[in-house]
C-alpha cells in the first residue's frame, strides 16, 4: 500500500511539473500569452483638433493636427486600472484669416502652432483580457504659442508671441492590448478648454504603446 501512495505521489508531480513547463511554453500560436498591463510605458500619438463653437472669436473654422509622445506608468489590478503620464506635443492648427471673416481680436488669426506639455491621468476598466476602457483627464500648458495677426484693415503684422496659456479637460480612452504582449494600441477622445481664452476644443488622437 505504502510502494502504491509513492508511485501515486510521483505520478502525481510528473503531471504538475508537465502541467507547469506547458503552461511556461504557451501555445505555439502566442494566443495565450498574458498581456503586460501594468508598468512604466513610451507611447507616440498624432491625431486631429478642431475648436468647437465660437472658440477664437469669428475664427471659428479652426481645425489642424496634434501629435506628440508621452512617458508614463500605469497599473491594472482586478480589471480596474489606474494611469499618468507625463506628454509632450505639437499643435499645427491653420485659422480663418482675417479677411475671411476672421477676428482682429482673436488670439490667434492664422496660425496656431504651440508646443505643449501636459499631464493626463486615466482610470480604466478591463472589458475583455485586452480590450480596456475608462475616462481620461488632461491638463496642458502650451508654450510659444506664436500668431501671425492683422490690423483692422487686414494687412499683415509682424508675427508675435501670445502669453502662455493652459487647458483642461477629458475624455474616453479605448485601449487594446495585443498577442506581441508589451504593444498595445489605441484612441483618446477628448474635450479641452483653453482657460482665460474662453475656447474649445476637440481632439481625436490614436496611440501606440510599448510597456516594459
Amino acid at each position: 500500500m505504502k510502494k502504491v501512495a509513492i508511485l501515486l505521489a510521483m505520478l502525481l508531480m510528473s503531471f504538475t511539473l508537465f502541467a507547469a513547463e506547458d503552461e511556461v511554453l504557451g501555445d505555439a500560436s502566442g494566443n495565450d500569452l498574458q498581456p503586460i498591463v501594468r508598468g512604466i510605458n513610451l507611447s507616440v500619438f498624432g491625431g486631429v483638433v478642431t475648436m468647437l463653437g465660437n472658440g477664437g472669436g469669428d475664427n471659428s473654422q479652426l481645425f489642424g493636427s496634434v501629435y506628440g509622445f508621452a512617458v508614463g506608468y500605469d497599473h491594472v489590478f482586478n480589471k480596474v486600472g489606474l494611469g499618468f503620464d507625463l506628454a509632450a506635443s505639437k499643435m499645427l492648427v491653420d485659422t480663418k484669416p482675417y479677411d475671411q471673416g476672421g477676428d482682429d481680436n482673436s488670439p490667434w488669426i492664422e496660425d496656431f502652432s504651440p508646443f505643449i506639455v501636459g499631464l493626463d491621468v486615466n482610470c480604466t476598466y478591463l472589458i475583455t483580457e485586452r480590450l480596456q476602457l475608462g475616462l481620461n483627464v488632461g491638463f496642458d500648458y502650451y508654450l510659444d504659442m506664436e500668431v501671425l495677426d492683422k490690423d483692422a484693415k487686414g494687412s499683415d503684422l509682424d508675427p508675435k508671441t501670445v502669453e502662455n496659456t493652459m487647458a483642461a479637460g477629458g475624455g474616453l480612452v479605448l485601449e487594446y492590448y495585443t498577442y506581441s504582449r508589451f504593444f498595445s494600441i489605441g484612441v483618446i477622445a477628448d474635450f479641452n478648454y483653453f482657460l482665460g481664452i474662453d475656447a474649445m476644443a476637440a481632439t481625436v488622437t490614436p496611440f501606440m504603446k510599448y510597456t516594459f
